[in-house]
C-alpha cells in the first residue's frame, strides 16, 4: 500500500459457485473465495470493515459467513442474505462484498470470481485461480493462518459440525 494515499474505504467483491446445496460444500468454497481474496489483494483483515455475504436463493443450508469466522475473522462485522431471484442469473453461488479500509486506489482491487461465477464478469477471467491446498500452504507458511486443533476450538469457534478451523495466528490465547 502507498502511504502517499489517504486511507479509504473499499469495495472487494467476489463470488464463487459450489454444485449442491450442501454446508460443507459452501463454507470450503466460501473459504477458499475469502482466502483468495486476501492473498490476491494483500489484505490484512484488521482491515476489513465488515463483510456482506449473499447466496443464490437455492442455497439455504447454511450462512456463509460461518466460513469467515472459521478461518479467524471474529471480530469482522458480518451479514448475510440472499440474491434477488432473477429469471436466467446463475445459480448455486455466494457472493461476498468485503468492506476494506486501505490506501490503494480502486484500480488496485483484485475482485475474484472462481468457478462457474466468472460468466458474472468476463472482464476478470484473467486472474489466475489458486489451488486450495497452494493457497492453504502459501497462508501457513507465511504465518497468515494457523490450523487450531479441536481441544482449543471454543463453542463459538465450532459450526455445522466442523472438527477444527483456521485462524489467524494473531492472537494470545492460544499455546505454540
Amino acid at each position: 500500500m502507498s502511504s502517499n494515499n489517504p486511507m479509504m474505504v473499499r469495495g472487494i467483491r467476489g463470488a464463487i459457485s459450489v454444485t449442491k446445496d450442501d454446508s460443507e460444500e459452501i463454507l470450503e468454497a466460501t473459504r477458499r473465495l475469502l482466502l483468495t481474496i486476501v492473498e490476491q489483494n494483500d489484505v490484512n483483515t484488521d482491515d476489513i470493515a465488515s463483510v456482506w455475504f449473499t447466496t443464490t436463493p437455492d442455497l439455504v443450508s447454511c450462512f456463509p459467513a460461518v466460513a469467515a469466522r472459521q478461518i479467524g475473522w471474529t471480530d469482522v462485522p458480518l451479514m448475510c442474505s440472499h440474491e434477488m431471484s432473477v429469471v436466467g442469473s446463475l445459480p448455486l453461488s455466494v457472493r461476498v462484498l468485503i468492506h476494506w479500509n486501505t490506501t490503494k486506489h480502486q484500480k488496485e482491487i483484485n475482485h475474484i470470481y472462481l468457478g462457474e461465477t466468472v460468466k458474472l464478469r468476463p472482464d476478470k477471467i484473467a486472474i489466475p485461480p489458486i489451488n486450495d491446498k497452494d493457497l492453504t500452504t502459501y497462508l501457513l507458511d507465511k504465518g497468515l493462518i494457523q490450523v487450531m486443533p479441536v481441544e482449543k476450538v471454543s463453542a463459538e469457534h465450532i459450526f455445522n459440525g466442523s472438527s477444527l478451523t483456521v485462524s489467524h495466528k494473531n492472537t494470545d490465547e492460544w499455546d505454540d
